[in-house]
């Protein structure tokens, strides 16, 4: 009955030509409707393919951000024109120091990228070998041992606490060394809650 009166409800919401991801729903009901694939309940990212001399058209994304943020959408300005140049440069430094010039801070594929891990909710972090660095997605909101569990379940049943390291410290500081030095490793336990770009090394014993 509970779930025929929330079909109900969700009806009377779309005859509105609302889409139903302005709906607000409880978290019983979120489980209730878990298993239904409405397409209105969908997140949505917006790409604004613009000419060149719009890429810094702040007035333009303000506009277009405004009314997408009522409806509970991301919004992107892309000119593909440019981006197909970028891709037919050899070196990264070549692609960098071209999208300087154009006052371009990250790449299409970038910012496609981050807009639907938000839309998605989910964060990344990072975990650091001999050979081998490798990046790990985990729900936002996640605690540490969940994140070891993505790693491998073993990691997460045995977990005992992690050695967090803060991306934007190590690119500051240069070095694992140097942030010793200053206090910048810490030490979390079971409660702490994955940031996004953390760098994890996970202590576990089974």
């Amino acid at each position: 009955m509970k779930e025929l009166a929330l079909m109900k409800k969700m009806l009377e919401h779309l005859e509105q030509e609302i889409p139903l991801r302005l709906l607000e729903l409880v978290p019983e009901e979120e489980r209730l409707i878990r298993s239904y694939p409405f397409i209105t309940r969908k997140e949505m990212i917006i790409a604004l393919n613009v000419g060149e001399d719009d890429l810094g058209n702040t007035l333009m994304m303000e506009k277009f951000k405004e009314m997408c943020d009522s409806e509970k959408m991301e919004v992107m300005i892309v000119s593909a024109k440019v981006e197909s140049e970028i891709a037919l440069l050899d070196s990264d430094d070549e692609k960098r120091e071209f999208m300087q010039d154009l006052g371009i801070d990250e790449s299409a594929l970038e910012v496609l990228t981050r807009l639907c891990l938000k839309a998605l909710g989910l964060i990344s972090f990072l975990t650091v070998g001999a050979d081998e660095v490798r990046q790990w997605l985990v729900r936002r909101g996640s605690t540490s041992p969940v994140a070891a569990g993505v790693i491998h379940s073993d990691l997460q049943r045995g977990f005992i606490r992690a050695e967090v390291i803060k991306y934007d410290e190590l690119m500051e500081y240069g070095s694992e060394a140097e942030l010793k030095k200053v206090g910048k490793m810490y030490l979390q336990g079971k409660d702490y809650v994955v940031e996004d770009g953390d760098i994890l090394n996970i202590r576990f014993k089974v």
